[in-house]
């Protein structure tokens, strides 16, 4: 393995700032969530003390988000095919952790 020195320019070594993603109440977005909260080992705790033993089953999902609460967001979501730009019969409400999902673009 090797160490990233692409922000070393040779006297100081610069440690960019971590941002999560930005989601706004009462809007809507096409996200793509992270294995995390995918595998329900993984998830597990999220599950059982925020979802009721539930968890999202969609890769990509189609959201609007209702509250959020630090960096937890509570959405209710559908499915969405990105190859396609369709909808999937799969329907989840619950909370996501920030950190653990990307933004592809926001729905207006």
């Amino acid at each position: 393995m090797v160490a990233d020195l692409s922000h070393f320019d040779g006297d100081s070594y610069f440690i960019p700032r971590y941002r999560s993603a930005k989601l706004d109440v009462n809007k809507c977005y096409i996200i793509e969530l992270d294995d995390f909260l995918l595998d329900p080992n993984k998830s597990a705790m999220l599950a059982s003390n925020f979802n009721n033993n539930s968890h999202p089953t969609e890769r990509h999902m189609k959201v609007e988000v209702c509250k959020t609460m630090g960096k937890m967001i509570y959405v209710d979501g559908i499915g969405f095919d990105l190859d396609g730009d369709r909808d999937l019969p799969t329907f989840w409400s619950g909370w996501l952790t920030v950190d653990n999902l990307k933004v592809i673009r926001e729905i207006v």
